[in-house]
C-alpha cells in the first residue's frame, strides 16, 4: 500500500511538472506573439514621420528645398528611413553645403543639420570658379566678387559644379591649402590674393597691401607661422609693400619688409566693385 502510494505520488509530480511545463511554454509562445506584433506595428502602423526640419549654419537655400533634396516623404517608417541616402542627395544637388547630419528623432521627427561649404578663394576663369576647403568648385559667377580672396596662377584643367576642381599642377594646389589653413587657423581675414602659379614664387596678399612673400613652397608652413605671427603684431593696420619670408626656417624666423608699390598681379582690383 505504501508503495502504491509513493508511485501515485510520483506520477501526480510527473503530471504536476509536465503541466508547468506547458503553461511556460504556451507564455513564451504568447510573448514572441506580442514581441512580433509589436514589432510589426512599429514598422507600418506607428513611427511614421511627420516633421523634417533644417538646423546648423547658414547656407543659400531655403529650408523647405534642402528637405525636398533630401528626398524624406512624410508618412516614411522612422526606424526604417535612410540617413546616408538623404545626406548624400543634399550634398550632391546643393555644393554650398559642405556636409550633412541627418538625425532621428523618436518618434515622429528627422532633424537635417548642415555644414556650409567654406570659401577658399575665387579663381580666376571666365568669370570666376568659386572653391571650398575641400577643393570642390561650388559655383560659376560671371565675374570676380568683392570679399573673396582670388587665386591666381591656379592652371586649372577641368572645374564642374559639385566635383573637386583638376588643377595642372598638385603642388599648386597643396601650397593653397596650406596657407588658407594657417590663415583660417589663426582667424586671420584680409588675404586679397593667393598667388600659387610658380613654386618658386608663392606669396598671398594681406589687405591688398602687404605682400606675404614666401619664395619656395620649401618649408612653407615655417614661413606661414612667421607670416601669422607679423600681422598680429601690426595693432594698427599693414602696410604697402613685401614682406619677405624666404629665408625663414625651423631655426630661424627671419623676415624682412619693403616698402614699395605693389604691381598689379599681386593685389585684387576686384575689392571696389559692388556684388
Amino acid at each position: 500500500m505504501e508503495h502504491e502510494e509513493e508511485m501515485m505520488t510520483r506520477e501526480e509530480r510527473r503530471r504536476i511538472s509536465d503541466a508547468h511545463g506547458a503553461r511556460k511554454t504556451y507564455y513564451i509562445i504568447i510573448g514572441l506573439i506580442a514581441v512580433a506584433v509589436i514589432v510589426v506595428l512599429s514598422l507600418t502602423v506607428f513611427f511614421h514621420i511627420n516633421e523634417v526640419y533644417v538646423t546648423g549654419d547658414q547656407v543659400p537655400y531655403k529650408a523647405e528645398d534642402i528637405v525636398f533634396a533630401s528626398g524624406i516623404e512624410s508618412d516614411t517608417n522612422i526606424i526604417l528611413a535612410s540617413t546616408s541616402d538623404p545626406k548624400e542627395r543634399i550634398e550632391n544637388k546643393m555644393p554650398y553645403i559642405e556636409s550633412v547630419e541627418v538625425i532621428k528623432h523618436f518618434p515622429f521627427k528627422m532633424e537635417l543639420k548642415v555644414t556650409s561649404a567654406k570659401i577658399v578663394g575665387q579663381i580666376e576663369s571666365t568669370g570666376a570658379l568659386l572653391i571650398d576647403r575641400n577643393g570642390k568648385c561650388i559655383d560659376k559667377i560671371d565675374k570676380l566678387k568683392k570679399g573673396i580672396p582670388v587665386i591666381r596662377g591656379a592652371g586649372v584643367i577641368s572645374a564642374q559644379i559639385g566635383d573637386k576642381i583638376s588643377f595642372g599642377s598638385e603642388k599648386a594646389y597643396e601650397n593653397l591649402m596650406l596657407m588658407y589653413k594657417a590663415f583660417s587657423d589663426a582667424k586671420i581675414e584680409g588675404i586679397t590674393v593667393y598667388n600659387i602659379g610658380d613654386d618658386k614664387q608663392i606669396s598671398a596678399t594681406y589687405q591688398n597691401k602687404t605682400v606675404l612673400s614666401f619664395g619656395s613652397s620649401e618649408k612653407l608652413k615655417e614661413k606661414l607661422d612667421c607670416a601669422v605671427k607679423v600681422i598680429e603684431k601690426q595693432k594698427s593696420g599693414s602696410q604697402t609693400g613685401i614682406l619677405n619670408l624666404s629665408r625663414v626656417t625651423e631655426d630661424k624666423q627671419y623676415a624682412y619688409f619693403s616698402p614699395e608699390v605693389l604691381p598689379n598681379n599681386l593685389i585684387a582690383d576686384v575689392l571696389e566693385q559692388k556684388n
